[in-house]
């Protein structure tokens, strides 16, 4: 169970219009607070009744003015505060009132003394009564941005931001062709979430690999007048990251294929008998045909096929056996 808190108001007698309403204000928000003339009654003991204040205290605070700062009392009571801050007994608050930073005693110019121009002063009561409760005014510590949450943490070797504009490319193709989609910047942005620097800077590091193409079209604006567009080897890198397939390793089953029946190489039959989409299809093709392991004739496919056609090569037949 949280104990309640006990501050130790140390100040000099002519503040007392002062450090009166500051004790009523922190008694009054759940700190005990040891205000002598709340506690140092007819025929106390001075020494004994401040020594029992400074003793129990959680929180020794003192209030620093042009006059408090030359009382040997005040003095006094500083010191034995600061050996028990010292011991880890108490935490050790200096309030400044009319008193610049550079007028502070040399063992107290390391600490953070805030400013109290006056008992109305809200933002400061309110921040040393929070201190003082061990609340804080930093905000709840909120979710990563989403590219962040998602991303893989470096595995596809990739920013978080470039991974970002990959995983929507890739959930986003309907084909998984070079050419298939073209994006604005904006939409890139308002689709990942990620603000303009990290949209820029991960469209820059896809296209420096290869894996984008940009098109710049007439706009005042960067973010509408340049166009993203992925490459084919964006499918076949990124496929089995976020699809239920790898490109590889149905490329080796169209390779297969192709060394076992002559009469395969039909692009749209083979996936047919597959069951596979052309976005399935698409990004294998692109696998064998950019790593050199089949043979294409110098017509290109057309939509939604990147090839239509394959052929068997020595290529073709040594992926083949050195993958079985």
């Amino acid at each position: 169970m949280k104990t309640t808190p006990h501050a130790f108001l140390c100040h000099a007698t002519e503040d007392k219009e002062i450090a009166k309403p500051l004790a009523e204000e922190l008694q009054r928000n759940g700190i005990y607070t040891f205000y002598d003339a709340w506690e140092i009654g007819p025929g106390d003991s001075l020494p004994q009744k401040i020594d029992e204040g400074i003793r129990d205290c959680t929180h020794f605070i003192v209030l620093l003015t042009p006059i408090s700062i030359e009382k040997p009392w005040v003095k006094a009571e500083m010191d034995a505060g600061l050996v028990r801050n010292i011991k880890d007994k108490c935490k050790f608050i200096p309030l400044r009132c009319g008193l610049d930073l550079d007028h502070l005693p040399p063992l107290l110019e390391a600490k953070h003394a805030p400013a109290l121009d006056g008992i109305h002063d809200g933002s400061n009561i309110k921040k040393l009564i929070n201190s003082v409760h061990g609340a804080s005014d930093k905000p709840p510590l909120g979710e990563p941005p989403q590219a962040i949450r998602e991303s893989s943490g470096g595995a596809l070797g990739l920013s978080p931001a470039a991974e970002a504009v990959v995983r929507l490319m890739v959930e986003t193709s309907e084909n998984g062709m070079a050419d298939g989609q073209m994006l604005s910047l904006r939409q890139l942005k308002e689709a990942t979430g990620l603000d303009d620097d990290d949209i820029m800077d991960a469209v820059n590091e896809l296209e420096g690999q290869g894996y984008v193409g940009v098109i710049s079209t007439q706009s005042t604006d960067p973010l509408d007048g340049e166009h993203v567009c992925a490459e084919a080897s964006l499918f076949v890198t990124f496929d089995k990251y976020f699809k239920q397939w790898n490109p590889e390793d149905d490329a080796l089953q169209i390779a297969a294929d192709l060394v076992s029946d002559t009469e395969s190489g039909h692009v749209p039959k083979m996936a047919e008998k597959y069951n596979w989409t052309p976005r399935r299809m698409n990004p294998a093709v692109s696998y064998l045909v950019e790593s050199g392991l089949v043979g294409v004739n110098a017509e290109r496919g057309s939509r939604p096929w990147v090839r239509r056609r394959l052929y068997e090569t020595p290529s073709t037949r040594g992926f083949v056996r050195d993958r079985s």
